[in-house]
């Protein structure tokens, strides 16, 4: 048998098997999982054609996505502060090693305000960020002033 009688054989049975299925089977099952879903819900279930693409909902996942990159950016950003207070606690590190460090929260601080601006005022990540930037600007401010010496 040659590749060309595998072929038509392959053909074939795709044919039968496309065939063989049924559209009222898959109403029939579209049908079923509607119903499952509004049991399970308790609301009416809408389909596809049904629901309407709003601006709102378009601007509610865009915000969605933005906020994920944003906590993501900040959960970062918390970790370098974390490095930074290991390293004050720790006797045997230098303010001079530590100077790369304060250089990197300082960095990080300017671009997590900006990040911060496309949020809306009233948010409440936007509080967050805010809190989370003056505390480490302050610890910047306090180690460039020398108050670890």
């Amino acid at each position: 048998m040659n590749i060309e009688d595998i072929t038509k054989v392959v053909i074939a049975a795709s044919a039968k098997i496309s065939s063989a299925g049924k559209e009222s089977d898959s109403k029939e099952f579209g049908a079923v999982l509607k119903e499952v879903s509004e049991k399970a819900s308790g609301h009416p279930v809408k389909s596809a054609a049904e629901t309407k693409d709003t601006p709102d909902m378009r601007n509610d996942l865009c915000t969605l996505a933005v906020r994920r990159v944003i906590c993501d950016r900040l959960g970062r950003f918390l970790d370098t502060l974390e490095t930074y207070q290991k390293q004050l606690e720790d006797p045997f590190v230098t303010l001079k090693e530590m100077g790369p460090t304060v250089e990197r929260v300082d960095a990080e601080r300017d671009e997590l305000m900006n990040m911060a601006r496309i949020l809306p005022d009233k948010d409440e990540l936007r509080d967050i960020f805010s809190e989370v930037v003056i505390r480490a600007a302050l610890e910047v401010e306090r180690f460039q002033r020398g108050d670890y010496v």
